[in-house]
């Protein structure tokens, strides 16, 4: 897989770009805030329908969209690219707007192929990851960093793990309601009249848990594997394990089919929470769920957020990083386009190089970006084409400025 054409219009600092993608990929120098990184977040949302730096989607539209037009036009927003897959090409493209009869209400449109579709259908028809400096929170940071990594992976290669994502987030809201109304009204955790009313959210919640829960224990017992061996790739020194840490006690074997375990998880999954209910109605809130799991990442088998040093910490996010790649391309699928947004200024030489290496070993499509030049072309990086940016306009080195 890899992208032909990317095109933004009013999106951050770019007012107007259409850029052809070589397939291996490029590298875009820019100073900070020169749209170096916005590019990365544009492509990054054309995978999964979201942004992952921004709080709202307001802050996409560039404040002067639409002041051209003598004020006839609402301020908004335009990314779209095509892409090159096995399965043949395909446009996507996501069209934001404020509404001001509404009171400035965001409005978003989301095609595939020139056709109006869900986000849910548009989701993973490009297929990317995503590595930025702040990713070290996947290690350091709190759980729900590492379940949006699985959440971000998944998606975008299982329709039926985003279908289900989808659904419990609104039940976990819905039965957290019902939990506090409960409780409010004094009633007791263990009544009938109690239980009848969260038999049908009980239900929800395990129908569509139990399928989160399947995938990601299937996904990590592979993910395991993988990021062990790429750690591997960068240190002798230490070993890499990664495991999947759930509030649904259980202990099934690996050699399941997905409806298997997940029809075994969805008896584990009300058993315990038949246990927690009482617990659940002393906080307010679900306790038992994928809502609350966990993905232990340890260094040595002690807990890398906790023990491992800081060179240690960034090896093991860009092992997990290109072990979703391998994930990603696992079973023939396309590879991945690859992402780097400022990531070799974080390393060391000998690890810049060894990063390198592992892209120049790989056929995805990668796209760096880099604020010094020189770092990336030390570290011996495999891609020919070099472009800079300045406050948001895109000018491809030719000749002796490429050398």
């Amino acid at each position: 897989m890899y992208l032909t054409s990317l095109r933004l219009t009013e999106f951050r600092r770019y007012r107007s770009l259409d850029l052809h993608i070589p397939p291996e990929g490029f590298v875009l120098i820019g100073r900070n805030a020169s749209g170096k990184s916005s590019m990365l977040e544009a492509i990054s949302m054309l995978s999964t329908m979201r942004s992952g730096r921004a709080q709202t989607e307001r802050e996409l539209i560039a404040w002067e969209s639409g002041t051209e037009y003598g004020g006839g036009i609402a301020p908004f927003a335009r990314i779209e690219a095509s892409v090159e897959r096995r399965v043949g090409a395909a446009e996507v493209a996501i069209g934001l707007q404020l509404d001001p009869q509404r009171n400035n209400h965001l409005r978003k449109q989301i095609s595939l192929n020139g056709k109006h579709v869900r986000a849910g259908t548009a989701v993973g028809t490009i297929r990317s990851v995503l590595f930025e400096p702040g990713d070290i929170e996947l290690v350091s940071g709190a759980p729900s960093v590492r379940r949006r990594y699985l959440d971000i992976m998944l998606s975008q290669l299982d329709p039926a793990y985003l279908k289900a994502l989808s659904k419990y987030l609104r039940i976990v809201e819905q039965r957290n309601r019902l939990i506090k109304n409960l409780v409010q009204s004094g009633a007791s955790w263990n009544t009938a009249s109690t239980r009848q009313q969260l038999d049908y959210w009980d239900g929800e919640l395990i129908a569509n848990g139990a399928a989160i829960l399947a995938r990601r224990v299937m996904a990590v017992q592979e993910l395991t594997n993988l990021a062990a061996a790429r750690f591997a790739s960068f240190t002798e020194e230490s070993s890499l394990s990664v495991a999947y840490s759930s509030t649904v006690p259980s202990n099934h074997s690996t050699e399941l089919s997905v409806e298997d375990l997940e029809h075994r998880l969805s008896y584990d999954m009300s058993e315990t929470i038949d246990r927690e209910r009482h617990a659940e109605f002393r906080r307010g809130i679900t306790l038992v769920g994928p809502h609350r799991d966990d993905l232990q990442v340890a260094v040595d088998d002690q807990p890398i957020g906790a023990y491992g040093s800081r060179g240690q910490q960034r090896l093991a996010v860009i092992a997990l990083k290109l072990a979703e790649t391998d994930l990603m391309t696992s079973a023939g699928a396309d590879t991945p386009v690859l992402l780097l947004d400022d990531v070799f200024s974080e390393l060391d030489a000998v690890h810049r190089s060894l990063l390198a290496e592992s892209i120049s070993g790989s056929s995805m499509q990668t796209i760096v970006t880099t604020t010094d030049e020189s770092v990336v072309r030390a570290a011996g990086i495999p891609l020919e084409r070099y472009a800079v940016v300045e406050a948001g306009f895109v000018r491809w080195l030719e000749g002796a400025e490429a050398v």
